[in-house]
């Protein structure tokens, strides 16, 4: 599943060809403690290393949706 998720990633990167991935993950820094605080169990496994916590936002933000979308085309 993680193998899909960086394919998810890298395919709408490569449609936002002139935005740097920097700028992706500023985003994602900017609304990162309103995210924090979406989760019911604890965080703190992301807490070590400063940059997990936001890799798993940008995973899950681009590959979940794309999930959903293949699933709903499969059913």
């Amino acid at each position: 599943m993680e193998q899909h998720k960086w394919r998810f990633l890298r395919r709408f990167l490569q449609r936002a060809p002139t935005v740097p991935l920097s700028d992706f993950v500023d985003g994602v820094r900017a609304v990162e403690q309103r995210a924090r605080c979406c989760y019911s169990e604890s965080m703190a496994i992301f807490d070590d290393d400063g940059d997990g916590f936001t890799e798993m936002l940008l995973l899950l933000g681009e590959a979940e949706p794309r999930g959903l979308v293949h699933q709903q085309k499969a059913n």
